[in-house]
């Protein structure tokens, strides 16, 4: 048989463990219940309500609930989605430090689609150019074409691409 995870979730031995405790000692916020109850009356259902909830140890328990009231009785669906959430943030920390990594290059830095688009420029392409980073795309985009030119296969084995600059990119006549 296998091993109900929801002991494991909230740092219990066993089932009879976590049933010997309240819900609501679960909550991070004891003020998400009430949402939750007052969400149920008004609504009657709902579904992907996330909730916040703890361990007995206090560590964060992150939970999809789904849910209805019939009369008195809430019956519904809990998802862990713990580690979700944890690789949520791990990427949200990982683009803020590509952010501030390119921001802060001191070389003049431009971010191209491979459609040929410019995406961004960081702060030293636009001291660089003498005009601030928005107006610097806004005029980068007129001025200048990039295309893809080729697909190669390099000696690693590894697919390349090779852009080319269909007119130069001179950013000190962009201003």
């Amino acid at each position: 048989m296998p091993m109900n995870p929801w002991p494991v979730y909230f740092k219990f031995n066993d089932v009879e463990e976590l049933k010997s405790h309240q819900i609501t000692e679960f909550y991070k916020n004891i003020s998400a219940r009430k949402e939750i109850i007052d969400k149920l009356r008004k609504e009657g259902s709902f579904a992907q309500y996330e909730v916040e909830m703890v361990s007995r140890e206090g560590d964060a328990v992150n939970m999809l609930l789904s849910a209805s009231l019939t009369g008195k009785v809430i019956s519904g669906m809990l998802m862990n989605i713990t580690q979700r959430k944890k690789a949520e943030k791990a990427l949200q920390d990982s683009e803020e430090k590509y952010h501030t990594l390119f921001k802060s290059n001191p070389t003049y830095t431009i971010l191209i689609s491979l459609e040929g688009a410019i995406l961004d420029v960081n702060s030293a392409a636009s001291k660089f150019a003498s005009i601030s980073s928005p107006e610097l795309l806004v005029k980068a985009s007129r001025s200048c074409r990039y295309s893809l030119t080729k697909k190669i296969l390099n000696s690693s084995g590894v697919n390349s691409y090779w852009h080319y600059r269909e007119r130069p990119l001179n950013l000190s006549s962009i201003s």
